[in-house]
């Protein structure tokens, strides 16, 4: 009984160390997102800071994985899109870089699961089950900005259960949104 119960335990365990933000796609194939330079992505936040133009911030949660396997949406994966004035759109998500429970985080700009599930939403073929977040406050969009390029090289890691075991200095895919997140006063 007690040899059961280590290896359901064991199990389970394996299970959810590749069941992050690294999201599982193609039949369990698991996307390595590409994980630029962060003087890329700071040089990319920094230019939607000092543009006259204006952009909107848009909030966004799919499930984990891959539309083509069979599950409950238990596990969701959450990201922005930022619209720029001319009609381009990027995805911006909080990743881990490697798998685990506990592991470096980053911040990823136009992951590629973010970017297709998206596309797939906005022209009715939505078997990622994306759905858009609402909230009644206005969302500050430059403050939201800041603070996303505030936490880059500030030493926050990676914590997959990051939602119900908050830990200072941790983030999932989904507390990193809501850490960040500012509306207006």
């Amino acid at each position: 009984m007690y040899k059961k119960l280590k290896l359901y335990l064991l199990f389970i365990t394996i299970l959810f160390q590749f069941l992050s933000c690294m999201t599982m796609s193609n039949d369990i194939e698991i996307e390595r997102p590409v994980f630029q330079n962060q003087q890329e992505l700071i040089s990319f936040l920094e230019t939607l800071l000092d543009s006259q133009d204006d952009y909107t911030i848009n909030i966004f949660a799919r499930k984990t994985l891959s539309p083509r396997i069979r599950h409950t949406n238990l596990l969701t994966h959450s990201f922005l899109v930022i619209n720029l004035s001319n009609g381009e759109y990027h995805t911006l998500s909080y990743s881990s870089e490697n798998f685990g429970l506990v592991t470096n985080g980053t911040w990823v700009l136009n992951k590629e699961t973010d970017i297709s599930s998206f596309r797939l939403y906005i022209t009715g073929n939505n078997i990622w089950d994306v759905v858009e977040i609402f909230f009644e406050e206005i969302v500050d969009v430059r403050q939201t900005i800041i603070n996303i390029k505030n936490t880059i090289g500030s030493n926050i890691r990676y914590y997959y259960r990051d939602h119900v075991n908050k830990i200072p200095n941790y983030f999932n895919c989904n507390t990193a949104i809501r850490e960040t997140l500012a509306f207006r006063q």
